[in-house]
């Protein structure tokens, strides 16, 4: 028994001790995941993004944390590539309709791209950045070898080279006829470029460009067979025999179905050695293997059977695709011979984009090495819930972006278009430390950068307690250098941390001081407090006023007030018969929980206007004017009778009134005797009566108004003055009233009738 006393006490002592914790999670931490570390599947990169909160943080600001861990060094990626040019017979044609021919306009657009790779080599002189050339009709042939472009001079002469060596190439070609160089051989040209990119750059690049279909193959080295065979009696190796005529190739060939799967698995081998093949195709839109097996099986023009042939079918289809398609030409030079890279051009400002749009994929693909890119928001995410503050730099100062190299500043990272871009390369590193990545002990390099987030909980259409991805998807690519191809270039994704906001409310009730009834129509604000403590953050909210009027049951309620903030509330505006109140008052909404200062059970009340009534008793007239006379006094306000309220009063007394349970205050007034009640609310509804009159005319003056009668209605303004005067007995009407003509001329009458009678008794005698 004293076991389970004892247990028991301890799991209560234990929850007494945990539950704190419980409860203060659940009200002020905001993190709903953490975030945390993921390896690569090749155990080359560790990396981990986690959030944190700490204490003394404001609410809805976080700090995130990017980590990486990584086998290498992150270097600046050297770069080789290699422009695969056709010099082919076909390419002095006119490119489309234009006057230039197809290899005057590609030269050109090859001069544009040295043009571009210096410009990049002079930003950065400390990567290697290299280019070479290579040119293939029936063989190919090296232009210049891997070299740096680094200077004027180094672009001009590249540029120089292209224009000497391809002329010098096709007039040589041009000189031997049918039997020399006019024939096109993907396969040596991709052959060659591939022997020279056997280096150790960590990116390998080809820009391959021809005009038509492969019409030969490799013999030896980079020399290509000569496709006009007229004593060819089979398709055998380096034995061209037209299959559509079944004859020797008397003039060489249209296409080639060998070389064209020679030239597939040359870029087969090419691409597998980490090299990227972009193809360019140069007025390629027409060309079909139909349409040369129909030429190889017709007449030309002058008549005359076709002398080119489509040689060395094997089966019913061709490797290049339909024998009708005009777009089985480009998908396989996108995809048989391109790394999914193709691009169409048939003029010269055409092909010059091409090359530039190749050229911005590839300097794009090498700075993208070994950098995170962290967007703020997901992408479906339209309202955009989470604002990006600033990057710490080394004194935990907050910036929009640091430079390795500036004061304080270990770390190139940038903030643009909502998305964190932190470059590895030229950021500081410790290391190496010797750490476990799934159970090896390896030696890393460890990369961190912190910096600062917001959660935007004024933004239109903020869930409440909604878990809140504080990113898109983030990534770091990385490269895993290899020993004898291209470095691998790969990606890695982080564990995006969860957020999540609250929502706060405030209801008051609005009240009339004087007998605490509901008001209606009172207008309050609530505006955001400027000494807010988030105004002392980089970044903060832009909060819009509120305003809320008080319901028939006086209530004002303020809803989805964005927490974390501080407020000052108002009133703008009250009833008439009231005082608006002119304090603020402040508020703060904490983890959704609101406060206000200075209200109890967050009773708004207002003080009422107050006006004064004044009652004076006069008696005139030839009667008594001693005794007390009695008035009755009832109440209305809003509605109701005031009922248990005391007053003030002064005058000819002063003291203290109260009107009763039935809503009534009796007094007594003697003659010349006034009462002034003092501070009543204004629009208060009066009935007053004098109840004693009996033996009196009762008239009354109120505030400079004469009536007859004992008892009047009023409404409480500022000052009411009221006379109640008792008459004792008939008493002559003041001048000018209608009554007094009555007695004038009755008195008239009295004064005539005497002056009548006598005259009446003088003219009886004198007619006697």
């Amino acid at each position: 028994m004293k076991k389970i006393i004892r247990s028991t006490f301890i799991i209560f002592l234990c929850l007494i001790i945990i539950l704190p914790m419980f409860i203060s999670a659940s009200t002020t931490n905001q993190i709903d995941y953490v975030g945390g570390e993921t390896v690569s599947s090749d155990d080359m990169v560790r990396i981990s993004k986690t959030i944190e909160h700490k204490e003394g943080d404001l609410e809805n600001y976080f700090d995130i944390t990017l980590k990486v861990e990584t086998k290498n060094i992150a270097e600046e990626p050297s770069l080789d590539i290699v422009i695969v040019m056709d010099i082919s017979n076909t390419m002095t044609y006119k490119i489309g309709t234009d006057t230039k021919t197809r290899i005057e306009a590609a030269k050109e657009a090859s001069n544009k791209f040295i043009d571009e790779l210096l410009k990049h080599s002079k930003a950065n002189p400390n990567i290697s950045r290299r280019i070479g050339f290579v040119a293939f009709n029936t063989s190919s042939y090296k232009v210049f070898d891997l070299q740096k472009c680094k200077t004027e001079a180094d672009a001009t002469k590249l540029k120089n080279l292209i224009a000497s060596e391809t002329k010098r190439l096709i007039e040589n070609a041009q000189e031997k006829g049918n039997e020399a160089e006019i024939f096109t051989n993907i396969e040596a040209g991709l052959k060659m470029a591939n022997d020279m990119l056997n280096t150790k750059a960590s990116f390998k690049h080809i820009v391959f460009l021809s005009d038509g279909f492969p019409t030969t193959y490799i013999k030896s080295d980079y020399t290509g067979y000569n496709p006009y065979t007229p004593n060819a009696k089979n398709s055998s190796e380096g034995s061209f025999f037209d299959e559509v005529r079944k004859k020797a190739c008397s003039y060489g060939t249209s296409y080639s179905d060998r070389a064209a799967i020679k030239a597939r698995e040359m870029a087969t081998k090419v691409k597998n050695n980490g090299i990227n093949i972009y193809s360019i195709g140069v007025d390629v839109g027409g060309q079909t293997i139909k349409m040369y097996v129909d030429q190889t099986s017709g007449v030309d023009k002058e008549g005359k059977p076709y002398n080119y042939s489509v040689v060395d079918r094997t089966s019913t289809t061709y490797e290049i695709g339909s024998d009708s398609s005009s777009d089985a030409y480009k998908d396989w030079l996108r995809n048989s011979i391109g790394s999914g890279h193709y691009y169409d051009a048939n003029d010269p400002t055409g092909l010059t984009n091409k090359f530039e749009e190749i050229f911005q994929k590839i300097i794009k693909m090498s700075e993208a090495a070994w950098v995170i890119e962290d967007p703020m928001n997901n992408s479906s995410n339209e309202n955009k819930f989470i604002e990006f503050v600033g990057l710490y730099d080394d004194k935990n100062i907050l910036k929009d972006s640091i430079t390795n190299g500036n004061p304080n500043e270990s770390d190139t990272a940038n903030y643009s278009n909502d998305t964190l871009k932190w470059d590895l390369k030229n950021s500081t590193y410790t290391g190496p430390t010797k750490t476990i990545i799934n159970g090896k002990e390896v030696e890393i390099y460890t990369y961190e950068v912190k910096y600062r987030v917001r959660l935007k909980n004024e933004a239109s259409g903020f869930i409440v307690q909604n878990p809140y991805e504080t990113n898109g998807e983030t990534k770091l690519t990385y490269l895993v250098k290899k020993t004898n191809s291209a470095d691998e270039q790969k990606t890695i994704t982080f564990k995006n941390p969860k957020v999540h906001g609250y929502l706060g409310k405030l209801n008051l009730i609005k009240l009339n001081k004087f007998d605490r009834s509901k008001v209606k129509g009172a207008k309050f604000k609530l505006v955001h407090d400027p000494d807010c403590l988030c105004h002392k953050e980089r970044k903060y909210a832009t909060i819009l006023d509120m305003e809320v009027e008080s319901d028939e049951f006086g209530n004002v309620s303020f809803k989805n007030i964005p927490s974390g903030h501080k407020y000052l509330l108002s009133e703008i505006s009250t009833l008439n018969n009231l005082i608006k109140d002119l304090k603020t008052y402040n508020v703060s909404v904490d983890y959704g929980e609101t406060k206000i200062e200075g209200l109890t059970n967050n009773e708004f009340i207002n003080d009422y206007k107050k006006g004064n009534l004044e009652i004076e008793k006069i008696v005139s007239g030839t009667g008594s004017k001693d005794g007390k006379f009695t008035f009755i006094i009832k109440a209305t306000y809003n509605n109701q009778l005031v009922k248990n309220k005391t007053f003030n009063y002064t005058g000819s007394r002063t003291g203290t009134i109260t009107f009763d349970n039935e809503g009534k205050i009796r007094f007594e007034l003697a003659n010349n005797e006034n009462i002034k009640i003092l501070d009543l609310p204004i629009d208060t509804i009066y009935e007053i009566e004098e109840i004693n009159t009996d033996g009196y005319v009762v008239k009354t003056e109120i505030n400079g108004n004469i009536t007859i009668g004992n008892k009047v209605n009023i409404t409480q303004s500022d000052t009411n003055k009221v006379k109640f005067i008792n008459i004792t007995s008939y008493e002559l009407p003041a001048t000018g009233s209608s009554r007094m003509l009555i007695l004038i001329i009755i008195g008239s009458l009295l004064l005539g009738l005497p002056i009548i009678y006598i005259e009446y008794i003088f003219y009886k005698k004198k007619f006697s």
